[in-house]
C-alpha cells in the first residue's frame, strides 16, 4: 500500500479533508495521513506505520527551504540525506520524474544562514524538519521511502506567505503527479 504523508494540511495535494495523525483511504493503492511538522510529525510517522505494516511504499510531500542551487517553485525528489553537520546519513533510489536534490533539516524554521559545509556541494540542497526524521524510521522499519520536495522559499522574508503562494502556485501539479499513484 502506498502512503503519502505531509507535515500541514495545507500541503494535501488532494481536495480531501484530513486531521492530524489520521490515515484516510483515498483508493485501493493510496492513502494519504497529514502527520504534524518536526519531531512531533515523525512521532505520528512512525505511530501510524507501526499501527499498518501493509503501507510498504511511503511517500512524503511537503515544502523545503533552497538552501543551496535549488530553484524556488521546483519539484525535486530528495535522493541524499544529510545531518546538521554535513555528514550523509542515507540514500534513496531515484523513483519519481522530478530533479534530485540532497536534502537536510532540524526542528527549527530555515532562515537563510547556510552550514559552512554545503560550501562543496553542487547538487540542489534543501531543509525541511521531517525528511531526516522520517527516512530514518523508515529505513529502521524496512520501508521504501521517496521524499518528494517543493522549494517554496529561501529562509527570508515572510517564509509563511512564500509557501502558501508556492503550494498554490503548483497544486495542479502535485495533484496530477500524486494522483497517478492510485
Amino acid at each position: 500500500m502506498r502512503v503519502l504523508f505531509f507535515p500541514m494540511k495545507a500541503e494535501n495535494p488532494f481536495p480531501i479533508k484530513v486531521s492530524t495523525g489520521e490515515a484516510v483511504r483515498v483508493s485501493d493503492n493510496l492513502t494519504l495521513c497529514c502527520t504534524g511538522m518536526g519531531h512531533a510529525g515523525a512521532g505520528v510517522f512512525k505511530r501510524v506505520l507501526e499501527e499498518n505494516p501493509d503501507f510498504t511504499e511511503l511517500y512524503e510531500f511537503g515544502s523545503a527551504a533552497a538552501v543551496k542551487n535549488a530553484e524556488i517553485n521546483e519539484i525535486y525528489e530528495c535522493c541524499s540525506f544529510f545531518d546538521a553537520d554535513g555528514c550523509l546519513t542515507g540514500g534513496s533510489p531515484k523513483k519519481t520524474g522530478f530533479k534530485t536534490a540532497a536534502v537536510t533539516g532540524g526542528d527549527e524554521l530555515f532562515l537563510g544562514v547556510k552550514p559552512a559545509w554545503t560550501e562543496g556541494l553542487t547538487m540542489p540542497l534543501l531543509y525541511t524538519m521531517e525528511s531526516l526524521c522520517f527516512k530514518r524510521t523508515a529505513d529502521g522499519l524496512g520501508r521504501e521511502f521517496i521524499s518528494v520536495r517543493l522549494a517554496t522559499d529561501c529562509g527570508e522574508g515572510d517564509i509563511r506567505a512564500a509557501v502558501r503562494r508556492s503550494l498554490e502556485e503548483n497544486r495542479a501539479r502535485l495533484f496530477g503527479f500524486f494522483n497517478s499513484l492510485r
